[in-house]
């Protein structure tokens, strides 16, 4: 684990998401880094992992909405949004704070 992972991870962790592009590229780095070596290690139940890591990625893409579009072409992007459990709702709330940059709500 390098440095600059170290902090994300404690970031992360810590809930304290930063809202800048290469906190979120990071991020997503960082999340899928964590199911791969667990693919490898089965430390954890592989699914219900990768569910938890991306659910924390639509938080942290959800606290970070202020990018706009950025943010939810990164969220789509990911293979992590494939995992997350967000309905309808969620999606279009989600893309109207990236729309108009809201920062926090």
């Amino acid at each position: 684990m390098s440095c600059e992972e170290l902090k994300v991870h404690n970031a992360i962790g810590l809930w304290k998401f930063g809202t800048s592009r290469k906190f979120l590229t990071d991020s997503d780095k960082w999340l899928i880094k964590l199911s791969e070596l667990n693919k490898k290690k089965s430390i954890y139940p592989e699914q219900a992992f990768f569910k938890v890591l991306s659910n924390k990625w639509y938080d942290i893409c959800n606290s970070s909405t202020k990018l706009g579009l950025f943010t939810w072409k990164k969220f789509w992007y990911s293979s992590l949004s494939r995992g997350c459990n967000i309905g309808f709702k969620e999606k279009i709330k989600f893309f109207i704070k990236c729309i108009f940059k809201v920062e926090k709500v």
